[in-house]
């Protein structure tokens, strides 16, 4: 009913409470009924599980408890933003690339899309085995040079067989050389799309695996650094029974190292072109069918917070409809999708939107795929770059 901020720590002054359950699913259940009964008049409410048990409150406010008995705040009202700050992107045919990244206009774009809000960038290492290693590190040497790493994500593709020792050392590897640098961790980008991670046989190890050894090494650093794995929504290019495979395999210790799921996905941009309306249901059915289906499949509670850690719409000409894409669309859509992820962010406890990306590969080919910055590939704005900055400051924590 009363509380405040004090020193980074969130002090409760007066609870209320509202009722009793056994079952936290049951609670949960009610916690979404009550806030879609009170949104607008109790916009303030918190509700908290008391530890043992993680804490969730409904204005956006997660934390810890610490050795004092305070909770420390991990995130505040509203999305937290991040972006892909760099522009090679993948096709289906290999990778698009154009212009080389000039760093310090991705620095200028970064500081201006931020202004006195939170905005991470978004990178990517792919780990192929242990010969891949130096590349790696060398490029992420580059990323912390310039700023750059706030969300890492560490994909896994080796050809062959893992060797499962020299990967959990890889993700160590990162935490120990990185961590102070890192908002977060993500094990795996895309381990249940079937022509992807999801087409290796290891890849349930190696991200179950990889997210504890990632939360332990964090924890014996005594780092804040967020572990999460990635995924993609089900369908026919998903892996089949992916979340079953999860939840046998995963177990207490694998969701007592789990800080985040995140989930990459892309509405109206490679099939027919959808209404506006229409974009809006599509991302409210995604984002819904991996709360409410895929992560009770898992075994993963509400409590887990989702984020948003791939989605765009780029411009250009779709090869598979020969639709022409304006920038004009482009911050139209942009807007209804991000507005759509916020005001569900709440029930479906959403906490982060990361965009894809920040410049063109390459603005002088129209393929969409070189085409998913709200730059252009010369680090001029399209009209979407301007949305984007707007609702960063109005939606943003």
């Amino acid at each position: 009913m009363k509380s405040h901020s004090e020193d980074g720590y969130f002090y409760i002054d007066e609870v209320a409470l509202i009722d009793r359950f056994e079952d936290s699913t049951v609670a949960m259940k009610r916690y979404y009924e009550l806030h879609r009964e009170h949104l607008y008049s109790l916009p303030s409410v918190h509700i908290f599980q008391f530890r043992p048990f993680i804490l969730i409150s409904d204005c956006g406010c997660l934390g810890t408890w610490n050795e004092k008995g305070m909770m420390s705040t991990m995130t505040t009202t509203g999305l937290t933003f991040g972006i892909y700050p760099l522009s090679v992107a993948g096709t289906p045919t290999g990778l698009a690339i154009g212009p080389k990244d000039d760093y310090g206009s991705i620095q200028l774009a970064l500081n201006e899309l931020r202004g006195s809000k939170q905005l991470f960038p978004r990178n990517y290492l792919v780990y192929t085995g242990p010969e891949s290693e130096p590349a790696l590190f060398s490029f992420a040497d580059r990323l912390l040079q310039f700023g750059l790493l706030g969300d890492l994500t560490a994909g896994c593709m080796q050809e062959t067989d893992i060797d499962m020792d020299r990967w959990l050392d890889f993700i160590r590897k990162i935490i120990r050389k990185y961590g102070a640098h890192l908002a977060s961790l993500q094990i795996t980008n895309e381990p249940n799309l079937s022509f992807m991670e999801g087409s290796k046989p290891y890849t349930l190890q190696a991200l179950v695996e990889g997210v504890k050894a990632a939360k332990q090494e964090v924890r014996d650093q005594g780092l804040q650094v967020q572990i999460g794995f990635g995924s993609v929504p089900e369908g026919p290019m998903a892996v089949p029974h992916f979340w079953e495979g999860l939840a046998e395999l995963g177990g207490r210790p694998f969701l007592d190292a789990l800080d985040f799921v995140g989930h990459n996905f892309y509405v109206d941009v490679f099939e027919e072109p959808l209404h506006l309306d229409e974009i809006a249901d599509s991302v409210e059915r995604t984002l819904r069918n991996l709360r409410e289906s895929s992560l009770i499949k898992a075994g993963i509670p509400a409590t887990i917070p989702i984020r948003v850690t791939e989605n765009g719409w780029p411009t250009g000409q779709n090869p598979f409809t020969q639709n022409e894409r304006t920038y004009e669309q482009q911050a139209s859509v942009l807007e209804r999708v991000i507005r759509t992820v916020y005001g569900l962010h709440p029930e479906l406890h959403i906490t982060h939107y990361e965009l894809f990306g920040l410049r063109d590969a390459d603005s002088s080919n129209v393929n969409i795929f070189y085409q998913f910055g709200i730059l252009r590939d010369d680090y001029s704005e399209k009209p979407a770059y301007a949305t984007f900055k707007r609702l960063i400051l109005e939606l943003g924590s």
